[in-house]
């Protein structure tokens, strides 16, 4: 066989796992993008959810100061790890916390 013939038969194992090397990089960069609409997901339901317990808080108990852990167990179960109340009770985003302002 001359090397014109041998080189597609070489080329084929060389092609094959590099194909298969970039299909798996393409499902790795889909996957992380599902995780990353996931955490998106989860942190507008629990910011909704806290902004719901903040305004019956409000509602219900009528402070003049509100903190998040007066909150606690009556209007949310434990302090959430992902939003805090500022100075003025407005909820934002807690330090360190995967959710950012939307």
């Amino acid at each position: 066989m001359t090397a014109r013939r041998l080189l597609p038969l070489l080329a084929v194992p060389l092609l094959v796992p590099a194909l298969a090397a970039c299909q798996q990089a393409k499902d790795a960069r889909d996957g992380a993008q599902s995780i990353q609409n996931a955490s998106n997901a989860n942190c507008v339901e629990n910011r909704r959810v806290f902004e719901l317990a903040v305004e019956s808080y409000l509602l219900l108990e009528n402070p003049q100061v509100i903190s998040e852990a007066d909150m606690v167990p009556d209007y949310i179960k434990v302090e959430s790890p992902y939003f805090d109340l500022d100075a003025q009770g407005n909820v934002i985003p807690a330090p360190g916390s995967v959710c950012a302002t939307p």
